[in-house]
């Protein structure tokens, strides 16, 4: 499974101007926004929980607030 990288994700949130901790646990809706602002990483984390999605297209917000649940 991909793990997703916390520096990652609050590096995306600080350019989307989303209200983002610099240390800690990261926000569940932060995630998820990233997750659905990023389909190839969302893809390769259902990937590795068995969840089945598109290969192409945009993901739903539904699967990547479940995968943020998961992580």
């Amino acid at each position: 499974m991909s793990v997703l990288e916390p520096a990652a994700v609050r590096t995306w949130a600080k350019t989307a101007k989303i209200p983002t901790p610099e240390r800690g646990r990261l926000p569940r809706a932060t995630v998820a926004a990233y997750l659905k602002a990023h389909p190839a990483v969302t893809r390769e984390l259902a990937e590795g929980f068995d969840v089945e999605v598109s290969s192409r297209g945009p993901v739903s917000l539904a699967l990547c607030e479940s995968l943020a649940l998961a992580l």
